[in-house]
């Protein structure tokens, strides 16, 4: 029974999240009230970024992710999808209410192209929490490189509304032939290069000969020979007792000095 409740609560909590992730699933304000709410919300937007798009504030971070395109190869009139993540460390909710994208100059990002398609969301990003946003857009233009600009509009707690950038690059968009080649052999580079990889591991941990670690030969200890004499007789031998009695042999009384005279 346990099992079952907390299997029902994380297939709730699972569903929750993808819901939140995808444009136009989560909870959406009244039709009437929504509308009027989001329009309050473009013109603050409209009046912030007059001047340029403001700097994102510390709390707030964005990590990027082409699911498809690794590369950033786009083809050209087909669908592509770029992940934003959001990361909110501040103190005060935040809620993602609109993102857009345009191409742009590659050498000059300030210098609109084209722009891309634009989506309502509703998706409120608590303190220290993060979300995941996929934007979806259709580059219908001549293959060339081109910059890449995704504007995330959000507001907060006070429904006080800006923008920030939320991805910032360059991408090249090639025809359909020529993207499914270059992306064809990127990925066949990688899988080689990871098998080499792989292979030179297994070989080097299990076919090649280890490398014996050859001692070298202590020297000997150099023995200093004393010089001895011949004519006098070496003792070290004897034991100390017996070098006593020797010593005292070798010694004459004077009487027998006086007699041999």
């Amino acid at each position: 029974m346990a099992f079952g409740k907390s299997f029902l609560l994380a297939t709730l909590a699972i569903t929750t999240l993808l819901a939140s992730a995808v444009p136009g699933a989560s909870a959406k304000r009244d039709s009437k009230d929504g509308d009027e709410f989001f329009k309050t919300m473009e013109e603050q937007v409209r009046k912030v970024v007059k001047g340029g798009v403001p700097e994102t504030p510390d709390f707030i971070s964005f990590t990027n992710l082409f699911p498809k395109n690794p590369f950033q190869i786009i083809s050209v009139g087909e669908e592509t999808e770029l992940l934003v993540g959001m990361s909110n460390k501040g103190s005060i909710k935040q809620t993602v209410f609109q993102v857009s994208g345009a191409l742009v100059h590659p050498q000059n990002f300030s210098i609109t192209l084209r722009n891309l398609t634009r989506y309502r969301y509703d998706v409120t990003i608590g303190p220290n929490e993060e979300a995941t946003i996929p934007y979806l857009f259709v580059a219908e233009t001549e293959p060339s490189e081109y910059g890449l600009v995704v504007n995330i509009d959000y507001y907060d707690g006070e429904e006080v509304a800006t923008r920030s950038v939320g991805y910032s690059g360059k991408v090249t968009l090639v025809g359909t032939d020529s993207a499914f080649d270059f992306q064809s052999l990127s990925v066949y580079a990688i899988i080689i290069g990871f098998f080499s990889s792989i292979g030179y591991f297994a070989y080097t941990s299990l076919v090649a000969p280890k490398k014996t670690k050859t001692r070298t030969p202590r020297p000997a200890p150099v023995v200093q020979e004393e010089e001895v004499k011949s004519d006098v007789p070496n003792m070290d031998w004897l034991p100390d007792h017996l070098k006593g009695q020797d010593a005292a042999s070798k010694k004459v009384s004077p009487k027998i000095k006086k007699r041999t005279k």
